[in-house]
């Protein structure tokens, strides 16, 4: 008997068919992506405007104007004006020099008023001895 082409070439159809008909799994669900919110905003250029000019002085909160009670030469000054200064920081150094012959000369005067008192005393212990003997 002929073999039929016709038939055997549905039969390898229904084959394959059947085949692949057995490999396939049911799908799978994909999960559904969440959807997030997004705000978009296009950017423009916009005309600048007019500069803002101010006329005026910066000055510190706290100012404070220094000054020696005593005159003198300046020896240093270690802080730039306009610095920041902590509590107890050197400021400025006068030259010592007047300030020392001052205190020479107080010192020199309290020896003179010194001597004075002991010569007043001699003096006084002089005359009441002499008051004594009459």
């Amino acid at each position: 008997m002929p073999f039929d082409f016709g038939l055997r070439s549905r039969l390898f159809g229904c084959l394959l068919l059947a085949t692949a008909l057995a490999a396939c799994e049911p799908e799978a669900e994909e999960p559904v992506p969440q959807v997030r919110p997004v705000r978009a905003v296009q950017v423009e250029p916009r005309e600048v405007a007019e500069p803002v000019v101010l006329t005026g002085r910066i000055a510190a909160a706290d100012e404070v104007a220094l000054g020696f009670r005593i005159g003198g030469r300046l020896l240093e000054r270690p802080v730039a004006m306009g610095q920041t200064v902590e509590p107890g920081q050197l400021v400025a150094r006068l030259e010592p020099q007047n300030e020392l012959n001052a205190l020479r000369t107080a010192e020199a005067n309290l020896a003179a008023a010194q001597g004075q008192l002991d010569e007043a005393r001699a003096e006084f212990a002089r005359q009441r001895h002499l008051e004594e003997r009459g």
